[in-house]
């Protein structure tokens, strides 16, 4: 069998709806560059026809598509599976609902053939159910060459954006947690500790697609599986911690951490409208002790931009208890609203009448 380039790795779990599009956008590679890679569907113990429908893939494609049928363990199961199995010298996630454009695919394939890097990065599209972009990321910019240094300015990175070389990740015995949602986290800042080079693929490669009901990222869903980001988040921090000594820890870590962290807060504080969450005060008080930098971060970060409000001081200073919303910024909060309405009254009204 010829060496491979590229192993991309499909954690999947009742995926029949999504799982045909998905891995037939990878098979849309010229022959010799289609050689190159890999697609390793793990199947996650699906109880619908998600397995049934890769082994077809399989079947017509034996030397692309491997599928490793397992028992539920969830995503960082999946993505240790792959990881272990992978044969590639880089390795990608791509979930089961997502999928890759195709001209973007080519161009990805063929640069990596001339890099060697640790990590490389693409754009993100964010794709309804109408296949209507509904935000573009752009992370690289105008960066090109390879880079050796990690800085706050050039964006934090999804797990969308990020292609590492699979030898880096066993080489640190990099592992995902098992048994939980939100472990992407993980992989988008656990390996950044080891990445000494990088590069820039200015492509809008994965297409990230959103509206699918229970999605993790919905708020609602995030809430009743709050403790698997905690949990995700603490393993985060006692892995920088047990690296500080090597000086791995960087700004941009740090600044990862605060992103995620700040996500977590505001989901829980405000989107859940202030209900208890004593798993968050215990979370709280861990930052305080094992990650001062994104304590004193949420002081000022977690906060209504309409209202100035900053739920996290104002939480912590009432016990632990979200406190009712002073009345000068629900009346800063208000007058937002009404001009943003007033805007919206004068561009559909006024600024589009017929002349």
């Amino acid at each position: 069998m010829k060496a491979k380039l590229l192993s991309i790795v499909i954690p999947s779990y009742n995926m029949e709806a999504y799982i045909g599009r998905c891995v037939s956008s990878l098979l849309s590679l010229e022959q010799t560059e289609l050689a190159k890679t890999e697609i390793i569907v793990v199947n996650d113990g699906s109880k619908d026809n998600t397995s049934k429908i890769v082994h077809i893939y399989q079947e017509r494609f034996p030397d692309i598509v491997k599928v490793i049928d397992k028992e539920n363990g969830n995503y960082g199961s999946c993505v240790n599976c792959g990881l272990a199995s992978a044969q590639g010298k880089y390795i990608k996630i791509l979930d089961a609902d997502d999928w890759f454009d195709a001209d973007a695919y080519a161009t990805f394939v063929q640069r990596l053939q001339v890099l060697d890097v640790d990590l490389v990065v693409t754009d993100v599209n964010q794709v309804d159910a109408e296949g209507l972009v509904t935000n573009a990321t752009h992370f690289c910019g105008t960066y090109d060459g390879i880079k050796s240094s990690l800085k706050p300015e050039m964006g934090y990175w999804p797990m969308h954006s990020l292609c590492y070389r699979t030898e880096m990740l066993r080489e640190h015995r990099y592992e995902q947690t098992s048994g939980i949602s939100y472990t992407d986290t993980e992989w988008a800042i656990i390996p950044l500790l080891y990445v000494k080079q990088f590069s820039f693929v200015p492509v809008t490669l994965y297409q990230y697609f959103v509206g699918r009901y229970g999605q993790t990222m919905d708020a609602a869903v995030l809430f009743n599986r709050r403790t698997h980001l905690i949990k995700t988040l603490t393993k985060c921090i006692d892995w920088i911690n047990m690296e500080h000594s090597k000086k791995l820890v960087t700004p941009y870590i740090e600044g990862r951490i605060n992103m995620t962290v700040s996500f977590l807060y505001f989901t829980l504080l405000v989107d859940n409208k202030g209900n208890a969450c004593p798993e968050l005060v215990e979370f709280d008080k861990y930052l305080e002790r094992n990650a001062s930098f994104a304590y004193r971060h949420l002081d000022k970060d977690v906060m209504s931009e309409a209202s100035q409000f900053h739920f996290v001081r104002a939480w912590r200073k009432n016990n632990y208890n979200m406190p009712e919303m002073p009345l000068f910024c629900r009346c800063r909060a208000f007058l937002h609203r009404c001009k943003i309405h007033v805007i919206w009254l004068w561009e559909t009204k006024v600024g589009h009448r017929p002349q």
